[in-house]
């Protein structure tokens, strides 16, 4: 049996709002349709997650709420833990989990990007440039699919991953 992690970074934040601290900045006009949009395609995909991890910064669950608006009931955490988490320390949440096969991470740069890179491991080399290097940058509102050739989540480490699909924002144009 394998697990699956969908990985989305926030959407593209409103740094317009200078007198709020970088935990609660909100969503830009262009985030709040990004956020829609990776919505509509993980739903017409069928990239349905049975839980979501969400850091607790305004802008990730600004980019959570279309999402929860077409699956209020998958069980979801809300955590501070993930707010600028490193992918160790995102690994560990994750290990913690026990009975979910597909879960949706929504979290934040450089943390996501280096948890994908490290998932994937030697994998990378199967990819194009153009993708190693949009997957590096991880920009705001893309989405990562990544399958993991484990049977429970405490068994996940760096290297067991496979990148099943990687979407951003202007993919979806």
């Amino acid at each position: 049996m394998t697990k699956n992690l969908l990985i989305l970074r926030h959407a593209k934040s409103n740094w317009n709002e200078n007198d709020v601290n970088d935990h609660e900045r909100g969503l830009n006009q262009r985030g709040f349709e990004n956020s829609k949009k990776i919505a509509e395609f993980l739903e017409e995909n069928k990239f349905i997650p049975d839980h979501i991890l969400c850091s607790s910064a305004k802008r990730a669950l600004l980019t959570l709420d279309p999402i929860i608006k077409t699956w209020n009931e998958i069980p979801r955490n809300i955590s501070d833990e993930m707010y600028l988490a490193s992918p160790e320390i995102i690994i560990s949440i994750i290990k913690k989990q026990k009975k979910y096969s597909q879960i949706l991470l929504i979290g934040h740069n450089p943390g996501l990007a280096g948890l994908v890179l490290k998932l994937i491991g030697n994998n990378i080399e199967k990819l194009n440039e153009d993708l190693k290097y949009s997957i590096s940058k991880f920009p705001t509102c893309s989405l990562a699919k990544i399958s993991l050739n484990i049977k429970n989540w405490s068994e996940l480490r760096f290297g067991v991953g496979n990148l099943e699909e990687f979407i951003r924002p202007k993919d979806l144009e």
